[in-house]
């Protein structure tokens, strides 16, 4: 898959793929507003609290994280406006597109049941390996996190089947995740994932390592743009580092290719432990 197709196959698969009659649930309303207010370049703190104010229980959530041990402030946050305050406009931006993304898209499912911690976790780590490689946004690594398996719910509520599809990747060793989808559906999550971000009016280079996350081999390849390949690696080492925090079996992915990975990012295994035992209280507060 090359960088400059990607719009046109996601194109060819809303109007005349495998995806064509699952529904693409619409971007949330206040998640419009919020991207209204942040793409004039200069946004106003004052209406991103208007907007994280709207809702009782996003704003909860956005005061929790501020006093996570992520950061490990000395005066707790009391208010939305103190939150933001501490946290900074791109961090807000962040932890409100993943409650918008929480309430846009419902996970009822017994094989999904942890799916949105998971998730949470996952955007975490692709925001903390950001802020230590040199060049990346932790913004974009982090929303980069959170819609990399949005595609599995939405395919989950639209696609017939997919339940016993979703079983059955998930416990198969002898071929990949999306390579058990595309038998059974012709498309696969990151696909459809891809579409939701696309739909959202994501950032492109989002769009773009959502569709290739499972694509390995696009390290050498120099008409991918370097940022989308550095999302692609950091997106399987974040995996791992859940993963070792859940208890969850080594993924077939990260033994075929984390070594890969690694090498990609610069990063050795002395490194990777540095960053999971930083990472444990962290992902212990996420609800």
């Amino acid at each position: 898959m090359q960088f400059a197709n990607i719009d046109q196959e996601l194109e060819l698969a809303r109007t005349r793929g495998a995806v064509r009659d699952i529904v693409i649930p619409p971007c949330p309303e206040l998640l419009v507003a919020l991207q209204r207010e942040v793409q004039g370049g200069d946004p106003d703190p004052a209406g991103i609290a208007q907007i994280a104010s709207q809702d009782v229980a996003m704003a909860a959530a956005l005061i929790r994280y501020a006093n996570s041990p992520l950061f490990a402030r000395s005066r707790p946050a009391g208010t939305v406006g103190e939150a933001i305050a501490m946290l900074g406009v791109k961090q807000t931006v962040g932890v409100l597109t993943g409650f918008f993304t929480r309430a846009a898209i419902r996970v009822n499912s017994a094989l999904l049941e942890h799916f949105w911690e998971t998730s949470t976790r996952r955007s975490l780590a692709m925001a903390y390996i950001a802020r230590h490689m040199y060049g990346m946004d932790f913004e974009v690594a982090q929303t980069c996190g959170l819609f990399c398996h949005v595609g599995i719910p939405v395919m989950l509520q639209g696609v017939k089947g997919y339940a016993g599809t979703l079983a059955e990747a998930l416990a198969r060793q002898d071929r990949s995740f999306t390579a058990t989808e595309n038998a059974a559906h012709k498309t696969d999550h990151a696909v459809v994932g891809a579409l939701v971000a696309k739909t959202w009016k994501l950032p492109p280079v989002v769009t773009a390592a959502v569709r290739l996350h499972h694509d390995f081999d696009i390290f050498p390849v120099p008409s991918i743009p370097a940022e989308v390949r550095n999302l692609v690696a950091m997106s399987l080492l974040a995996e791992h580092l859940v993963a070792l925090h859940e208890g969850t079996r080594e993924s077939q992915e990260w033994a075929q290719f984390g070594a890969s990975c690694m090498a990609h990012l610069h990063i050795d295994q002395a490194e990777l432990q540095v960053w999971a035992d930083a990472l444990h209280p962290v992902f212990e507060n996420v609800v």
